[in-house]
This record gives C-alpha cells, structure tokens and sequence, in this order.
C-alpha cells in the first residue's frame, strides 16, 4: 500500500506515470533491502531478549537432596 502511495504522489506531483511507477519500483526494492539489513542488525542486539539463567537446578539435583533429608528426618537426625 505504501508504494502505490508513493507512486500515486509521484504522478500527482510530476504527472508523468512512468516516472511514478519506476519510483515506485525503487521504492519496494530499497524497502525491502532497508528492512533485510534492519533484521539482521536488531537480532545482534540484546534488547528485549529473555537472558539465560546462569544456572540451572533439575531435577536430578532435586530428588536426591530431598530423599537424603527425609530420610535423615525419618532416622531423626537433625
């Protein structure tokens, strides 16, 4: 929409259509490599991006510690 929009401006200002519809063109064409080098540049940054954790607990971490307290409690250790 935004290059008929230009391209419609273009002939209203110059009234030559094939002027209009090669600035349009040029227009779709540089839009596109704008936004390819825009993607590339905004996904290198750290911006709004979830940071990893700096450790991790699973659950094979989990499991034994509890079993050795529950079974330190059951023999009424302290």
């Amino acid at each position: 929409m935004a290059t008929f929009t230009t391209a419609g401006v273009t002939f209203l200002l110059t009234g030559r259509l094939d002027f209009a519809i090669s600035v349009g063109l040029a227009d779709s064409i540089l839009k596109f490599f704008i936004y390819y080098f825009h993607e590339r540049l905004w996904s290198r940054t750290r911006f709004g991006q979830i940071r990893k954790p700096e450790y991790e607990i699973s659950r094979e971490d989990i499991v034994p510690v509890a079993m050795a307290a529950a079974s330190a409690e059951r023999n009424g250790a302290k």
